[in-house]
């Protein structure tokens, strides 16, 4: 796997600066590499002090994250990689992120109805270590995989999902939506733009969930003129592709998501993919976005954008499409400290 992120970042280096990081990854991709020197290192991602930082999202309260082993030993409590965070309430629930992820599972639950995708039976595998995750019902759930539990079914209340096949995604991280998608439904095809090294971490665990012979990855498509996801689709259930592959790609996606990297982006970076996006997506289109936007950058070379993208202005760039649904109070996320909005819009 190593060498396939090498392949990635000698290509990216070459790309049109549209599909190269911008200012908030520049910083990220040096942290994440310095955490991925070999195959094994793919291994235990969910546990990397990077991957916490940029694409593993957790619960955990910040006073936990930095007193993690004295509050575990103050409260005569162990654990260890693959381990779920025991079903404590009160104050160490609010510490370790139990009491918001029980409530968010509750949300999932309460708003879940019986179209596609089947989430009845979703549960995220511990392939990659995790550090930080829960059993509920006797099934995993990080705070990753319930984001886009609580977007799914926030796009079930908003439209008839019934008919949605192909499902596109630009910054999908290390691949839990397609998990959640390609292991509900037989039927469903799954496409994840990202750039390295994310990429190769979401072919890495997606080929662990689903065998290596079912994911497409960037070594077998670098050198393709078109990517035609109809003649890809016979052969295998998703793919993993860089964003300068694509302006090649031809075909149709019923559903194209975005949640949060869109506003790690400047908005000529933005407003290049979206142009592709109503190129490509026939029916719905699902953000889930900060409605302030990423925090500025003082410095150039500082975690944060140049210019700061709200979800308004985003939702503004799609020209196609119109809004038919959006939240924050219920399915995003509501508190002093940081509010995300999921918008749901639909093909004019």
């Amino acid at each position: 796997m190593r060498n396939l992120l090498d392949l990635m970042l000698s290509d990216m280096v070459s790309a049109d600066k549209l599909y190269q990081p911008t200012n908030f990854w520049n910083a990220g991709i040096k942290r994440i590499l310095k955490d991925l020197t070999s195959d094994d290192d793919f291994k235990r991602f969910k546990s990397h002090i990077s991957a916490r930082s940029f694409y593993v999202p957790a619960y955990e309260h910040r006073v936990y994250k930095k007193y993690r082993k004295c509050i575990n030993q103050l409260f005569r409590i162990k654990i260890t990689h693959n381990h779920p965070i025991p079903a404590l309430e009160g104050f160490f629930g609010t510490l370790s992120g139990y009491n918001k992820a029980k409530t968010d599972y509750r949300i999932f639950l309460a708003t879940d109805r019986d179209t596609y995708p089947d989430l009845s039976k979703s549960q995220e595998s511990p392939v990659g270590e995790p550090i930080e995750f829960f059993l509920f019902e006797e099934k995993r759930f990080s705070r990753c995989f319930l984001n886009y539990l609580r977007g799914l079914t926030f796009l079930k209340n908003s439209v008839d999902t019934n008919g949605i096949e192909n499902v596109l995604e630009i910054g999908g991280g290390y691949g839990a939506l397609g998990e959640i998608l390609l292991t509900s439904d037989s039927t469903s095809f799954y496409v994840n733009i990202d750039i390295p090294p994310v990429a190769a971490v979401s072919s890495y665990y997606l080929t662990q969930v689903l065998g290596k012979d079912q994911v497409f990855t960037y070594d077998q498509s670098k050198d393709m003129k078109h990517i035609d996801i109809n003649r890809i689709k016979e052969k295998y259930r998703c793919a993993i592709l860089c964003p300068w592959q694509l302006p090649k790609i031809i075909g149709e996606f019923e559903l194209f998501v975005n949640f949060i990297s869109f506003q790690e982006m400047e908005p000529d970076v933005i407003e290049n993919y979206i142009s592709y996006v109503e190129t490509l997506t026939t029916k719905f289109v699902l953000l889930r976005n900060s409605r302030t936007g990423k925090s500025k950058a003082t410095k150039k070379k500082d975690i944060g954008v140049i210019e700061p993208t709200t979800i308004d202005r985003m939702t503004e760039m799609f020209q196609k499409f119109e809004v038919v649904n959006r939240d924050y109070k219920v399915f995003g996320d509501y508190s002093k400290d940081f509010i995300s909005e999921l918008i749901c819009l639909s093909r004019k």
